[in-house]
């Protein structure tokens, strides 16, 4: 949960759900992980799970890396099929 608050007198603005920044945060520390920490020539990508956070994973290390070839593996094959559609 994300709870927003006035800057000014400290009342609760909002309550939030915090997976989108959740997945967000988790997938931009792993580019800027790749930034730093990847060959520079780096071009292939393994998955090891399809869900949610791979896809936001993806989304990130695109940025930072000019991938070419992609694997996705997950437990259950259809969620696999799925992502690399």
């Amino acid at each position: 949960m994300i709870a927003l608050f006035d800057a000014d007198d400290g009342r609760l603005l909002a309550l939030l759900d915090s997976i989108e920044i959740t997945l967000r945060r988790t997938a931009a520390a792993s580019a800027l992980a790749a930034r730093y920490l990847a060959r520079s020539d780096a071009n292939t990508i393994a998955m090891c799970g399809c869900g949610e956070q791979a896809r936001a994973q993806l989304s990130a290390l695109a940025l930072e890396l000019s991938l070419r070839r992609g694997y996705a593996w997950d437990l259950n094959a259809e969620a696999a099929r799925l992502f690399a559609s």
